[in-house]
């Protein structure tokens, strides 16, 4: 396989782009956490608005996607195949976590930040496991198909 047709597999380009997704958000976010203040006399909500932008800033969630796509990005396309379906519930639901979770809401996760870095450390987890086993069929599938075809020159 040349260095070109490796960049250029379709699964790789939509990993890119992940990457660069949540890298850029969590630059933004940043930037958006670092300018925003509550005034004087604020509300919950701000309180919150700003919980939740530091959680998705410094929480593990966002780095766990970036390391999930940054490891997938080397891996057999039947690897990105097997997780995509699984970030596609995960990713919506681990955001809905991270946003709802309030201080105090009797949830044994007690805010926002622990949210998130307990979502990241569930979906790397589930990432690394999905990797393998995808990893580990390809080559079961490799070694049959070659014993078939020494099978057939036999």
């Amino acid at each position: 396989m040349n260095m070109k047709s490796f960049f250029l597999q379709s699964h790789r380009r939509w990993l890119m782009g992940i990457i660069l997704l949540a890298g850029g958000g969590a630059f933004l976010l940043d930037k958006i956490l670092r300018t925003t203040t509550c005034p004087a006399q604020f509300d919950t909500a701000c309180e919150h608005y700003t919980d939740v932008l530091f959680a998705f800033d410094s929480g593990f969630f966002l780095k766990s996607l970036i390391l999930s796509s940054i490891l997938l990005f080397f891996l057999p396309a039947r690897a990105f195949n097997w997780w995509r379906w699984f970030a596609l519930i995960a990713i919506p639901v681990g955001i809905w976590d991270i946003a709802t979770t309030k201080f105090g809401s009797g949830m044994p996760v007690g805010s926002p930040y622990d949210a998130s870095n307990i979502d990241g450390d569930l979906f790397l987890g589930a990432t690394i496991i999905i990797a393998f086993l995808a990893t580990l069929h390809t080559l079961i599938l490799r070694h049959a198909e070659k014993k078939a075809n020494q099978a057939v020159v036999k």
